[in-house]
């Protein structure tokens, strides 16, 4: 090969090896923003079930009401 053609292969390699790093540095960036996402939600659903388990055990007839409410919307809804 002559010098001309070295040079731009190397260029082409550097390039490259360049771009495959910012590809790596893109998906690391992805990959931390979606797991602090699902932390996010986790935290957040873990919260919402710890507040209705404190619903329910501070009042259990409600709970019981609001049970027999929502059955009785499905039943409807699937009767209709």
């Amino acid at each position: 090969m002559n010098i001309r053609t070295e040079k731009i292969a190397d260029a082409t390699t550097e390039l490259a090896h360049r771009s495959d790093d910012k590809i790596a540095d893109a998906a690391s960036s992805i990959e931390t923003g979606l797991r602090a996402g699902a932390d996010c939600m986790r935290s957040g659903a873990e919260k919402s079930a710890s507040q209705a388990r404190q619903l329910v055990d501070a009042n259990p007839l409600s709970s019981i009401a609001l049970a027999a409410l929502v059955g009785g919307l499905l039943v409807w809804l699937i009767k209709r």
